[in-house]
């Protein structure tokens, strides 16, 4: 098309989520301040709703419910 604007691709870095000792975790959303929503499994092999924030290499990891 003439005189379209250019369309720039956008740059991601992977970053590894890491677990709450368990075997994975899930990336579910991320919002404007680059936080990501998701889920981490447990030791024990249960899954828990995480909070997973910051910049460095270790992204901090929130456990937003904690069971019994």
């Amino acid at each position: 098309m003439i005189g379209a604007p250019a369309l720039h691709a956008q740059s991601y870095t992977v970053k590894d989520l890491g677990t709450l000792g368990g075997a994975d975790s899930f990336a579910y959303g991320i919002n404007n301040s680059g936080q990501v929503v998701g889920a981490a499994r447990a030791m024990s092999g249960v899954l828990h709703a995480t909070l997973f924030s910051g910049t460095g290499s270790r992204p901090q990891k929130e456990n937003l419910f904690i069971t019994p």
